[in-house]
């Protein structure tokens, strides 16, 4: 499966990873792509190595067990 970021925090002050199906994804320009990852879990835990100190979560409809929101 393929994942992208929001580049933009949410109300929370994380960065949203959404499975690239998702309905609602970022807006394009909006977007930063983490590629294919075998899992949400892996594909968080990716954007939190290529981006230390950002703080990430996942999108509270396509990934919802990784949902702080």
């Amino acid at each position: 499966m393929k994942y992208c970021f929001n580049k933009n925090t949410d109300n929370h002050g994380f960065h949203e990873v959404h499975k690239m199906i998702c309905s609602y994804l970022p807006a394009p320009k909006d977007q930063v792509n983490l590629g294919e990852c075998a899992s949400d879990a892996t594909a968080i835990f990716i954007a939190r190595l290529k981006y230390p100190g950002w703080a990430f979560d996942g999108c509270g409809h396509c990934m919802p067990g990784n949902s702080r929101g």
